[in-house]
């Protein structure tokens, strides 16, 4: 199983999967499951099975928020490079700097902006224009600063979190009907031959989703395993049965 990773929280997604179980199919749950499965809790099932597929959609398609990181590093420093040299040149006041600035004054749109000039910038030499342009580029540092802060204490979303989302709601629809609804924590559940009801469903269940959109373990213990960290992670109520 490959290892999870942190994802953007936005995302385009086109061509949701349908979700489809048969009446044989039910049957055959059923029979996984050890317990009749109503009409009413069948609706549910489908149900939630239809809101992982949309929403994982958007999930398979995220980019890692590693991407947008390196992004906005590329942005401050190439700012950080250009407002060097915009105070530098100020700092040599050249004839060539003076023609160059007066050239770039010439054609420069005038940003607005009321930030506070920096000190190095507010050489007489430079035009009005050049001097909100390096204020912009300050700022623009700034903001660059903020957002990979912001970037580092949002609240990380992973692959397969919608997944997790999955099996939650389909273990609160268990609970609250009265069926099989845990894994067991007792040993028995890490023998593969001897999975419990509910995490047999799960596995069983999967067979019916597009291949990308179900999170295979080699054996129903490690899946128990990924169903209990789903537990533990959305902070719902143990149990087993």
């Amino acid at each position: 199983m490959a290892k999870t990773k942190s994802l953007q929280p936005i995302a385009s997604a086109w061509d949701v999967p349908a979700f489809t179980i048969m009446d044989g199919n039910w049957k055959e749950l059923e029979k996984t499951y050890g317990v009749p499965i109503s009409n009413d809790v069948r609706q549910r099932f489908i149900k939630v099975t239809e809101n992982y597929l949309e929403w994982g959609a958007f999930e398979r398609n995220a980019q890692p928020i590693s991407k947008a990181r390196k992004r906005i590093k590329r942005l401050k420093q190439a700012a950080a490079v250009l407002l060097r040299e915009m105070i530098e040149g100020a700092e040599q006041a050249s004839d060539a700097v003076v023609y160059a600035d007066r050239l770039i004054r010439k054609n420069l749109a005038r940003p607005q902006t009321r930030r506070r000039v920096p000190k190095n910038l507010q050489d007489p030499l430079l035009s009005e224009p050049l001097r909100k342009f390096g204020d912009t580029l300050s700022s623009f540092q700034v903001a660059c600063k903020r957002a990979l802060e912001e970037i580092d204490d949002a609240s990380v979303h992973r692959n397969w979190d919608y997944w997790c989302v999955w099996v939650v709601e389909l273990r609160k629809i268990a609970m609250k009907s009265n069926l099989p609804y845990g894994e067991r924590e007792d040993g028995k559940e890490y023998d593969s031959d001897a999975p419990s009801a509910f995490v047999a469903l799960i596995n069983k269940l999967q067979n019916y989703l597009p291949k990308e959109y179900r999170r295979r373990a080699k054996t129903t213990s490690a899946l128990a395993k990924h169903i209990n960290r789903c537990r533990v992670a959305r902070r719902e109520g143990s149990g087993t049965n």
